[in-house]
């Protein structure tokens, strides 16, 4: 039976949901699948996104840190809530540039911006076609 992670890496791309001002606001996140980029990584059973400081999405995860996800797989699709915890871990930094080339371009160790933040009161939930939501995480 496949994991959360697993289809994870089946999917790429997920679209995050976050509010401000009571408003929701979606939009694309993770991988380049056109790249092989995942867009996330796996660190001590943790599941790390990364973000920019100068973006709303981080603003409005630091002011109300209930996020949202789906994402299409084969089988289905998969809802999943979670608090991002912001982790200033440089080795995850460096997986995940290391596991995300794409990202070199605009991001460095060393930049400040770059922001890390892993998964956290993960509550996920596979939705296939004729069957019950079968629970993930």
């Amino acid at each position: 039976m496949k994991s959360l992670i697993d289809y994870m890496e089946e999917a790429k791309v997920f679209y995050m949901a976050t509010a401000e001002d009571n408003k929701p606001a979606v939009r694309p996140i993770g991988g380049k699948p056109v790249l092989g980029e995942n867009g996330f990584v796996v660190e001590d059973g943790k599941i790390y996104f990364y973000t920019d400081k100068r973006k709303s999405m981080y603003k409005q995860m630091t002011s109300n840190p209930d996020i949202a996800m789906t994402f299409i797989v084969a089988d289905g699709f998969v809802r999943l809530n979670a608090k991002p915890v912001f982790d200033n871990n440089g080795g995850v930094k460096e997986k995940m540039l290391e596991e995300n080339k794409s990202l070199t371009v605009l991001y460095s160790l060393e930049d400040e911006f770059f922001e890390v933040y892993y998964l956290d009161d993960v509550s996920a939930f596979l939705f296939a076609k004729g069957q019950e939501p079968r629970k993930l995480a």
